[in-house]
């Protein structure tokens, strides 16, 4: 018997060329929950009799429920109907090879024209092909390569949402509400035990601006969702539903919620099971005001990213499409109009996918004049790659049918794969509760298809007559079939070119990954043998000559500015200003004082070397030193002495050094602390009070001493690591090993530092020492000097001399020179007579002298804890703390994940494997499925055909394992 074939747009072709009436509905025997209103049936066909073959394409004229229920069996020769649906779960095909494996790469892929000529085999193995390919874009593959996709578009309330619970036979939103803010991706197939699994798919990130509004010119090419961008993809679990009766609706708002706070827990937004709820909470109210609220508190207000429902169960159609957010030109509020560019971008990208089938919805209760979606795909050029879905057939306006005919016969609007017609109203609610319509269950999915039955039957409504030639093209039946036979066809033409393509991906892949460093055999080997290799090497590299020829100059450099800090005393007669002409910055305290230079316990090129003690700062400036009295005289500008004894904090001495004094300054202080009646007595108390202010400055020098020194120390440390871990630089151990050794050190710096600062805090608190003989000898010294400067100034003032002429440098000069100098001297003192201020320079001299004495042991002490003390306690603590903090001590050394955890990679070599690897198990997985895809269309297709069996052109319904309706289950 030759088979029946039915072409688009036309009734059933029988045999014998007779056109005969649409097929009768599956759902004649099905009885609604509300039943459908009665309405006078149709005249009777003219025909008496009913052919076998014809009830085929015959449409239900049942106008009642009752009628429908029963209506006879028809009795159908065999050669007729093709065999039933064939129900098998789907499952992932296992990965048989690790990523390194190139089995792949073998892989026999047939040409496309081996895929052609076998097309008449994709009806028998159409669930194969459309599971394959919802793997495939659940894997993200089409973020990578171009796949064969069904993109649900159209405008705002346009009946996408209806038509996506009508596909997919579960109950999904139809608000206004959240569900129109990010892709949804759907992917239904056929099994013996229903499911759904509701999952987060993020592509992209949200990273919203601080405080700062959205606006449309931040919405750029390179910007198409703002505030989102791209990341690797993440996937999240949100909930699996093994209950039909489950509320689905809710459970995918819920995730719509999530995933519009993408920096929130998506945890938080999954609901409960219904069996777990309280009595409140099952409550349609209770719930609604929650969603509301969630959905009004969300971070973002349109997200790219998707959710992703798996739904699998018996009668389910092997199918798999995207629902992108309805287009629209104008925001509810103002500050959201960005929003229309974001979701318009959104749809043009999923529309420019080169192997998209786009199924446009434009509801028959609008102008699809007005359609902005129909804008978008013609300015795309994708009309060719359009399936139109005529949506709401049941809300057609009286007359206004003439655009739609036009538009189903190809004059208006066209698309490449014509336009079907649905009509998805809700059943009518007796008692008007608007909230009862969200409330639906699979009952009223169930009455929703009969009423569409009914409807294109003409048992209700009115749907008119001038549309009869399109039967074939009225309900979701046909329009399910048609999109899984559709997207079938399209995925096997591209099979070959996507197998080839993968598999260079792959390839690709694995090359990339392998170029980075691989993981050692055997790490703890390596680990420790570097840990081993550093110890000693930091510990020789302190033992050191090198080490300790370098801190030696550290050292001296401290002792030095210690000896600098030594307290000055300006010794030039009052009154007396010298010609400054030529002489630049070199009249100063090395001039008017003994200067550090002249110390018996330094040399004085030892000190030419660190510092520049040629200024004292404010003191010695012509503002700060002079003013000319009413006469021109110049006249000497004193000092403050209210407050002589000041510390490093409160004054603006240079380097932290004390403001020199002069005489008259130091004799006010004798005065001020001198018992009446004692005259000519210096209290000791003014000693000691200078002296502890001259040695408060210690503290700057010993701070900077200790981080020199630290310093010296880390460069010490990096360069062991370096030796010692050059092979492991890029991995975990090497950063962990200089975290802990910095801290390790700065713990040893905070040890070290308490013990320096509490003998610095000995050395100020009082006077003392008992070595006489070193404080006499200072102090002698010191004496001499002050005297020297003292006598050289006062006698060019005796002689009226302001020239530049300078003292001579005590160190260089010979023992004749010092002599005759000495000689000199005697002579000139008993012109001058008698120096008034000599009590004032002998306490210079003992202040300056103790100075000396305990800097000399200051700086020792200060040395010999950091030599005797620092170094050592370093040395001997390295090994054991650097295991302790690593945690290879106390059994951890047996750990192997220590090992591996301390083995990896820096941050960006890890994030770049963690890619390549995600990338390596996708297209693994993904060549995977197609080559067990073709494995099984090639076997099936390898027996000879019967020789005198001629097969036709494969049709619509010419499928084995069809899609034949809804379940009703």
């Amino acid at each position: 018997m030759a088979r029946i074939k039915r072409e688009p747009g036309s009734g059933l072709l029988a045999a014998n060329g007779n056109t005969t009436p649409a097929r009768q509905s599956r759902y004649s025997a099905v009885t609604p929950r509300s039943a459908v209103p009665s309405r006078p049936a149709p005249s009777a066909p003219s025909s008496s009799a009913v052919s076998p073959e014809e009830t085929r394409g015959l449409r239900s004229d049942a106008p009642t429920v009752d009628t429908r229920a029963i209506a006879p069996e028809l009795s159908v020769p065999s050669g007729t109907y093709d065999p039933d649906i064939v129900m098998m779960e789907v499952r992932p095909a296992p990965v048989k090879q690790e990523a390194g494996d190139d089995q792949h790469n073998r892989m026999q892929v047939p040409e496309a024209g081996d895929i052609d000529k076998n097309l008449k085999d994709i009806g028998q193995h159409l669930k194969s092909f459309n599971d394959t390919l919802g793997s495939l874009q659940s894997l993200g593959i089409h973020h990578d390569t171009p796949l064969p996709e069904l993109i649900l578009v159209g405008d705002q309330s346009s009946g996408k949402s209806s038509l996506m619970s009508a596909i997919s036979q579960i109950i999904l939103p139809r608000s206004d509400g959240v569900c129109t803010r990010c892709p949804v991706h759907i992917r239904l197939s056929s099994d013996t035990t229903w499911r759904c699994r509701v999952s987060i798919q993020q592509d992209y990130a949200y990273c919203p601006p601080n405080n700062e509004p959205i606006t449309e010119a931040d919405v750029t090419e390179h910007n198409p969702f703002p505030p989102w961008i791209k990341q690797s993809r993440e996937v999240k679990e949100f909930k699996m539903v093994y209950n039909k009766t489950d509320p689905i609706d809710e459970i995918v708002r819920w995730a719509q919620i999530a995933i519009l706070n993408h920096n929130r827990n998506f945890a938080q937004y999954v609901p409960k099971d219904w069996d777990l709820r309280t009595q409140e909470e099952k409550d349609p109210e209770y719930e609604a005001r929650r969603l509301a609220e969630a959905e009004r508190a969300t971070e973002a207000k349109f997200s790219p990213n998707t959710v992703a429902i798996e739904v699998k169960g018996p009668g389910l159609p092997d199918l798999s499409f995207y629902d992108m957010p309805g287009v629209f030109r104008n925001a509810k509020h103002e500050e959201d109009q960005f929003l229309v560019k974001v979701v318009e971008n959104l749809v043009r990208s999923y529309i420019s996918h080169e192997k998209a089938l786009i199924l446009w919805a434009v509801p028959m209760n609008h102008d699809p004049e007005t359609s902005s979606t129909y804008a978008l795909v013609r300015n795309l050029h994708a009309q060719q790659r359009t399936i139109g879905v005529m949506t709401k057939a049941d809300l057609l306006p009286p007359g206004g049918h003439t655009q739609w005919l036009e538009m189903l016969a190809g004059h208006q609007h066209r698309v490449g794969h014509n336009y079907f017609i649905t009509s998805r109203a809700p059943p009518t609610v007796q008692n008007g509760d608007d909230h009862e319509l969200q409330r639906r269950d699979r009952q009223s999915l169930r009455d929703e298809h009969a009423a569409e039955e009914a409807f294109f039957n003409r048992a209700t409504g009115s749907w008119p007559e001038e549309f009869h030639s399109f039967e074939d093209r009225c309900g979701i039946d046909h329009l399910v079939k048609f999109l899984a036979q559709t997207l079938a066809q399209e995925f096997a033409r591209n099979l070959p070119d996507l197998a080839k393509q993968l598999n260079e991906k792959l390839t690709w892949a694995k090359d990339q990954l392998a170029r980075l460093p691989e993981m050692p055999q055997n790490p703890e080997y390596e680990i420790r043998k570097s840990l081993l290799k550093f110890t000693n090497v930091f510990q020789s590299r302190l033992k050191g000559k090198n080490f300790h020829t370098s801190w030696a100059e550290i050292a001296d450099a401290f002792k030095t500015k210690v000896l600098d800090l030594k307290p000055r005393y300006r010794v030039i007669p009052e009154g007396f200003a010298m010609d400054r002409n030529g002489m630049g910055s070199s009249v100063s305290d090395r001039d008017s004082v003994f200067s550090v230079n002249n110390s018996p316990s330094l040399s004085a090129k030892r000190v030419r070397n660190f510092l520049d003690l040629t200024n004292d700062g404010p003191p010695f400036t012509p503002a700060a030193q002079r003013r000319r009295g009413e006469n021109g005289s110049v006249i000497k500008v004193e000092e403050n002495i209210a407050s002589p004894f000041q510390t490093p904090s409160n004054t603006s001495a240079v380097a932290g050094r004390v403001p020199s004094k002069s005489l008259s300054q130091i004799r006010s202080l004798i005065r001020s602390e001198r018992e009446a009646g004692k005259p000519g007595e210096v209290p000791y108390d003014i000693m000691e009070k200078l002296c502890v202010e001259a040695v408060k400055t210690w503290e700057g020098p010993l701070k900077t001493f200790l981080d020199h020194t630290m310093t010296q120390l880390r460069r010490e440390l990096e360069a062991s690591l370096n030796e010692s871990f050059k092979d492991l630089k890029k991995r975990q151990v090497f950063r962990d090993a200089k975290k802990y050794t910095t801290e390790w050190l700065h713990a040893h710096r905070k040890r070290i530092l308490d013990d320096l600062y509490r003998n610095y805090k000995l050395e100020t608190t009082k006077v003392y020492t008992t070595d006489d003989k070193t404080f006499d000898r200072h102090r002698a010294h010191e004496a001499q000097m002050l005297r020297r400067t003292r006598h050289f100034y006062r006698w060019k003032h005796y002689n009226n001399d302001t020239s530049a002429e300078r003292l001579e440098d005590w160190e260089t000069m010979t023992a004749e020179s010092k002599r005759k100098e000495e000689d000199r001297i005697q002579k000139e003192q008993v012109r001058l007579g008698e120096d008034e201020y000599s009590a004032e320079l002998d306490l210079a001299a003992r202040v300056r002298g103790y100075y000396l004495t305990a800097a000399m042991r200051f700086t020792d002490v200060t040395a010999m804890h950091i030599t005797s003390g620092l170094f050592p306690d370093l040395i001997d603590d390295i090994e054991m703390y650097l295991d302790k903090a690593m945690g290879l001590v106390g059994g951890a050394a047996y750990d192997a994940d220590v090992f591996v955890r301390l083995m990896e990679e820096e941050q960006s070599t890890a994030e770049k494997r963690v890619e390549l690897k995600a990338r390596v198990r996708r297209f693994d997985r993904a060549v995977n499925e197609i080559h067990e895809l073709i494995k099984t269309v090639m076997q099936a297709s390898a027996p000879a055909q019967q020789p005198n069996n001629q097969q036709p052109d494969m049709s619509m319904e010419d499928v084995e394992g069809e899609y034949d309706g809804y379940d009703g289950d």
